[in-house]
């Protein structure tokens, strides 16, 4: 028992799953974010033209979704590029479920316009929170 009776400390389990539980989700929080800035075209995916014009992706950026994109050609230049800013590849790179990803983003456009968030998008307290604490690093007046 702690000094305070009736209270235990946590199992290192229970330590553990919340630890991993914070980082999935401010792994999803970061993803929802680097998503909208890349569809804003705010940030860019690594990646580099070559002499033509085509765009190929960075080592670290590419993922085996890109297996299915066809490569760029002098016709279709930026057809990677356009994978790389897409849901689907961003979740990818943050190792989370394309779903999740989907959900997270709806909820920070939920926030973002001041809407109340309805309780089955709320994923968890800790996701509240981030997305707070991402609000008051962007400047929202609260």
């Amino acid at each position: 028992m702690n000094q305070h009776q009736g209270i235990k400390p946590l199992r290192k389990s229970c330590k553990v799953g919340i630890i991993n539980q914070f980082n999935q989700v401010s792994s999803l929080a970061q993803a929802a974010f680097e998503v909208k800035l890349r569809e804003n075209r705010v940030r860019h995916p690594a990646g580099q033209f070559d002499q033509a014009g085509r765009w190929y992706p960075a080592d670290g950026e590419e993922q085996v979704c890109c297996a299915g994109i066809r490569s760029p050609s002098r016709s279709w230049r930026h057809s990677l590029m356009i994978h790389c800013r897409a849901v689907n590849h961003v979740a990818k790179l943050f190792w989370v479920t394309p779903q999740n990803l989907r959900r997270e983003k709806r909820r920070q456009k939920l926030i973002e316009q001041q809407i109340p968030v309805p309780i089955e998008v709320r994923l968890n307290p800790i996701s509240a929170a981030l997305t707070a604490t991402i609000r008051n690093s962007k400047g929202y007046d609260q």
